[in-house]
């Protein structure tokens, strides 16, 4: 990073969760690393810790107008920052092989998607060849290069883990107060999202309704079932004191990058089962996985009352560690 340089930061589409997560790891590794550099981050959501190269400026958008505002229209504010580079922290990114583009890719949805949307986005990313691509997994770049080809600049990093001081609110504690039985957290911002598979859980509501476990949804949208109990979106101080709190933490999700929910919640010493599919085999080949991770086949797996498996409290520093070193 000889020299000075202006970096454009899109991330328009960022809003909470996961995406927030990144975004956030990203401005805290900038502030430890890079204090050279000038960044302008366009983003809806504002990371509670901005370092001060970056400057802020206020942008939304969703759906298709994320997908026209990436590729086209983020131009007019590569001239106006006078910017040299596009990291784009929303899939993909600028058409026009006019200025360096990174994309951070994380929306493993493109792989198997039909609908109109992600064809586009498909199309979009086909444009980018010669340009470097971020991944989280191996396994995501394999599949990557299987759909898109080769003729991109790979690079695989570790996305890493915000450390947050465990707080749970008192709303949060007074929901758990009327909860009985055990319980389990679904860590998902809207259960309805197909690769969520929301499917497993209610095909096995016999299961948690014989074993009385109650599901924790950490979002607004409700799941029409006894045995779900919508909390709503947490803070992510509540989100990391609730993993605390509840006998488990489940994760049936078909498709994902990382799922950084997994290594959160393993942290924070809760007991993580997460169902057997190839992102998870491929993250415990590549870096292992924490102690109190359980891969299950079936729910029959989880058991909520084992003595025997011990709460982790000395937590991994290495999952913690993001790397940024992308531009």
């Amino acid at each position: 990073m000889a020299g000075s340089k202006t970096y454009l930061i899109n991330a328009s589409s960022v809003k909470y969760g996961g995406a927030a997560t990144i975004l956030n790891s990203f401005m805290d590794w900038i502030a430890q690393h890079d204090s050279t550099n000038q960044f302008v981050l366009m983003s809806s959501y504002c990371p509670p810790n901005l370092p001060s190269n970056v400057r802020y400026v206020e942008k939304y958008t969703s759906g298709m107008g994320t997908l026209w505002f990436c590729t086209i229209g983020v131009l007019y504010y590569l001239i106006k920052y006078r910017a040299s580079s596009c990291i784009s922290l929303s899939n993909i990114n600028l058409i026009f092989p006019i200025v360096k583009r990174i994309t951070y890719f994380h929306q493993a949805k493109v792989f198997v998607a039909k609908d109109i949307r992600f064809r586009l986005m498909a199309l979009a990313i086909h444009c980018l060849k010669g340009s470097t691509v971020v991944v989280q997994s191996p396994l995501i770049k394999t599949r990557f290069i299987d759909k898109f080809g080769g003729r991109y600049s790979f690079l695989v990093k570790w996305p890493g883990i915000e450390k947050v001081e465990p707080q749970l609110s008192s709303q949060t504690n007074e929901k758990l107060a009327l909860i009985k039985g055990k319980t389990l957290l679904w860590p998902v911002t809207d259960p309805y999202l197909p690769q969520k598979n929301l499917n497993f859980l209610i095909k096995n509501a016999d299961w948690l309704t014989t074993h009385n476990v109650q599901v924790l949804v950490t979002s607004d949208n409700h799941v029409d079932h006894p045995s779900f109990v919508s909390i709503g979106r947490l803070s992510k101080a509540d989100l990391m004191a609730l993993y605390r709190e509840v006998d488990g933490v489940v994760i049936v999700s078909e498709e994902e990058t990382v799922c950084l929910p997994i290594f959160e919640a393993a942290q924070q010493g809760s007991r993580v089962f997460v169902l057997d599919r190839p992102y998870i085999r491929s993250l415990e080949q590549w870096r292992g996985l924490p102690e109190n991770v359980t891969i299950i086949d079936e729910i029959a797996a989880i058991v909520l009352n084992n003595t025997d498996l011990a709460k982790s409290n000395t937590p991994d520093a290495s999952y913690f560690e993001s790397d940024w070193q992308i531009y």
